[in-house]
């Protein structure tokens, strides 16, 4: 089965969504879907932060 496209993919998250749902509540849906390909197009090329340097910024605060 092929990926669903990114059209899709919010296409189906408002789905889900209640009938009243107001337009911020769509456009946070929307926000965080972006977030997450980001995320995922930053992970795929390696754009991460390891887990000890994560650490390490934490225990300086």
């Amino acid at each position: 089965m092929a990926e669903a496209t990114l059209k899709q993919k919010v296409m189906d998250s408002i789905e889900k969504l209640p009938q009243n749902a107001t337009l911020d509540e769509i456009m946070e849906r929307i926000y965080f879907i972006h977030k997450i390909e980001v995320g995922l197009k930053q992970s795929k090329q390696g754009d991460v932060v390891e887990h000890e340097e994560v650490l390490n910024k934490i225990d300086q605060w």
